[in-house]
């Protein structure tokens, strides 16, 4: 029993009448359940409503209990040793009322333990988190943390709230308007994300902007593209073509019967991108873009734990001392599947000098991860690796950028 003058008549655990918490301060104001704290010693106390009419429920924290939350609320605490200490029914309460940056350090456990959590556990951490996934603090984090397919429907929903218009997620920052000139002198489209309001206004104007178009008729899928005339559609759904050119226009009896709107519209377009980008790359730009692409692949197979074959091919992207015919020879017994767009990698640059090949092995590595229905994996890190080695080429053509 405490010796406070205000506090030491309750016990542990206690059971009352309206007086039971008097000379105790509400650290929330909330009806039930709620913390109280004690003005002198500092001691917390977890208030409730008894079952009894007009009654009241007060149970004392150890002090070990109540320094752990006083830290989780201040964002002082070790967030995944502090969470496992403190009791369900207690931590939701916290959840409940973090504020941003005591909830910053304990996103990624929150992350890991909600799609599993139950009670009011599990509904305070799934609210707390979609509040942080609207939030433009946040809502990056969150989409790194749950991947592009997550495997529980709760984290499912919440990407769904991340990418939600509205929400910042994967949303690129559009380019400067002299790099977007950049990519019409060489006939790059662009997707509608990467194009700064001024220049969508007139790619509309100009009948130059497509979006994707998929729905249901009579049983079978129309997917396609359509022309778009609408600014205030969402651009995740678009692509712009330079001046001078008609966006694609795919009429009813054309379209494809199926709903993967990645395999019938984007990749194609994506494929088109980077075919209109390498036809300009001639002479020393293409060391230049060879030697991007491994660098690339090198920082996306980083500890790939594929095992030493891995390792090996992982290292002749930057060097290699074998002959062209030993070197072939090695590459052909690497058999495995998860390992070909490295064989490819380092092939495209010490043997045939392919850039198309060499720009494929890094796509794929960035593309690689969880697959999603369609057999899709992680579209949309794929999407930001394709749009830098697309600027690195713009300005290695436009502005003659080589690389040593």
């Amino acid at each position: 029993m405490s010796g406070c003058s205000v506090c030491a008549a309750l016990e542990r655990s206690a059971t009352g009448g309206r007086d039971l918490d008097a000379g105790l301060d509400s650290l929330w104001g909330l009806d039930d359940p709620d913390l109280r704290l004690c003005p002198r010693c500092g001691d917390w106390f977890v208030w409730r409503r008894s079952v009894a009419p007009g009654a009241q429920a007060l149970t004392r924290l150890a002090r070990p209990m109540a320094l752990v939350m006083e830290e989780l609320l201040s964002g002082t605490a070790r967030p995944r040793e502090a969470v496992a200490l403190v009791e369900p029914s207690l931590l939701a309460m916290v959840v409940d009322h973090l504020n941003d940056d005591a909830l910053a350090p304990l996103l990624e456990p929150f992350v890991e333990w909600f799609p599993s959590a139950s009670g009011a556990l599990g509904v305070a951490l799934q609210q707390r988190l979609e509040a942080a996934a609207r939030s433009s603090r946040f809502n990056a984090r969150l989409t790194e943390l749950l991947g592009a397919t997550p495997s529980s429907k709760r984290a499912r929903r919440l990407l769904r709230v991340c990418l939600e218009p509205g929400t910042t997620a994967q949303r690129p920052k559009p380019l400067a308007a002299d790099e977007v000139a950049d990519f019409w002198a060489l006939g790059v489209p662009l997707e509608a994300v990467w194009v700064p309001e001024d220049e969508w206004a007139r790619a509309i104007a100009e009948t130059r902007v497509q979006e994707v178009s998929s729905y249901s008729s009579m049983g079978t899928a129309e997917t396609g593209w359509v022309r778009c005339t609408n600014a205030k559609t969402d651009r995740r759904e678009c692509a712009v073509v330079p001046p001078g050119q008609t966006a694609e226009h795919t009429e009813w009896g054309e379209m494809f019967d199926d709903r993967d709107t990645t395999a019938v519209c984007w990749q194609p377009f994506w494929n088109g991108q980077v075919a209109a980008a390498l036809r300009h790359v001639q002479g020393a730009s293409k060391r230049s873009l060879l030697v991007e692409c491994a660098r690339w692949l090198k920082q996306l197979e980083r500890g790939g734990g594929e095992g030493e074959t891995q390792q090996t091919l992982v290292g002749w992207l930057d060097e290699v001392r074998l002959g062209p015919e030993a070197l072939e020879r090695a590459l052909v017994v690497v058999t495995e599947r998860s390992l070909t767009h490295l064989v490819r990698g380092v092939r495209a640059r010490w043997l045939e000098g392919d850039c198309r090949a060499a720009v494929d092995a890094v796509l794929t590595s960035a593309e690689r991860g969880r697959r999603d229905f369609w057999g899709h994996g992680d579209t949309a890190r794929e999407a930001l690796v394709r749009m830098e080695l697309l600027r690195f080429i713009v300005r290695l053509v436009s502005r003659g950028e080589l690389v040593a």
